[in-house]
């Protein structure tokens, strides 16, 4: 069995942000600050082809970027606020533009792992 992590444990208050961005790269640039790596670049390019392949955006705002490397050991987290104005997402389902307030990014290690999301565990693995 591979590693287990309960999600609401991986959230730490510095990685909680309140967003000045206008871009997708630039909210990928601003979540990334509170992750302390030495893959910063790697990561924020794993997110822009991740984007360009599928982005996930929900209705009500919502964009759920994520991407897996193989170079970190544990998942990263990092939750992004934009309260006084939309941010333009890409849409790729929709082939268009969402305006998004709040952002959830995922970075995922590439080795299997088991991550609790409420009170289930589901299993990710390559």
């Amino acid at each position: 069995m591979g590693k287990g992590y309960n999600i609401i444990h991986l959230i730490e208050e510095k990685n909680v942000f309140i967003l000045k961005s206008s871009t997708s790269k630039g909210v990928y640039s601003e979540l990334l600050k509170g992750v302390k790596t030495e893959h910063y670049t790697t990561i924020l390019k794993a997110l822009l082809d991740r984007e360009k392949i599928n982005s996930f955006v929900l209705e009500g705002n919502i964009a759920f970027p994520h991407a897996r490397i193989n170079l970190i050991s544990s998942p990263i987290v990092s939750i992004g606020i934009s309260p006084s104005k939309d941010i333009p997402f890409p849409w790729q389902m929709e082939n268009s533009i969402s305006p998004v307030n709040f952002v959830f990014l995922l970075v995922l290690p590439t080795q299997e792992y088991y991550l609790n999301s409420r009170g289930k565990y589901v299993k990710y693995s390559d």
